[in-house]
C-alpha cells in the first residue's frame, strides 16, 4: 500500500514595500508637516502612535496619515525613532541593553520616517515632498517573515 504524503500549505512570502524618508536637517514633525500639507492637495493628520512595549520602556512611534483621492490610496507615515517612552519598571540588572530611545529599524537608524501605502504598489512618488528638507524617497522591501511586518500590518 502506497503512503500518501500530507504537505501543510505553508503560507507564502508576502512582500510590502516602505518608503524610507531621510531629512537633510533636523525639522520637529509639526514643521515637516505643515510643509508637506502645504506641497499637496491631501493633508496628513497626526494619528494614533504605534506603541511597542519592552521590558522596562514603553514606546511611541507617532504616526500621521493622509487619503491620496485620485489614486484612492491611502498613505502612513510613521517615524522610525520613538518620540516618548514611559519607564514600565525600574531598571535593577547590571548588564541591561534597552535604551530609552528606540527604532523600528535599528539597523536604519539614519532613516527618519517610513511610508507605507496601502496598496501593495509603492505610490510614494503621489507625495510632493519639501526640496532642501528631505532626501529622496528610497523604496525598501519589508518581507512577511519580518516580525516587523505584522507589527505595520496591524495598525494599518
Amino acid at each position: 500500500m502506497k503512503t500518501k504524503k500530507l504537505f501543510l500549505d505553508e503560507e507564502e512570502e508576502e512582500t510590502t514595500n516602505l518608503g524610507l524618508l531621510r531629512l537633510s536637517q533636523e525639522l520637529p514633525a509639526h514643521e515637516l508637516f505643515y510643509k508637506i500639507n502645504k506641497l499637496n492637495a491631501f493633508k496628513f493628520s497626526r494619528i494614533k502612535d504605534l506603541i511597542i512595549y519592552g521590558e522596562f520602556y514603553q514606546y511611541n512611534f507617532p504616526r500621521f496619515e493622509a487619503y491620496h483621492h485620485l489614486s484612492k490610496n491611502c498613505i502612513q507615515i510613521l517615524s522610525n525613532k520613538s518620540a516618548i517612552s514611559h519607564k514600565i519598571k525600574e531598571e535593577k540588572e547590571l548588564f541591561n541593553f534597552e535604551e530609552e530611545t528606540s527604532y523600528l529599524f535599528s539597523e536604519l537608524q539614519d532613516v527618519d520616517y517610513l511610508i507605507k501605502t496601502s496598496d501593495l504598489i509603492d505610490e510614494f512618488s503621489l507625495i510632493l515632498m519639501p526640496e532642501n528638507f528631505v532626501f529622496n524617497i528610497q523604496t525598501f522591501p519589508l518581507s512577511s517573515i519580518d516580525e516587523r511586518y505584522e507589527l505595520i500590518q496591524y495598525y494599518e
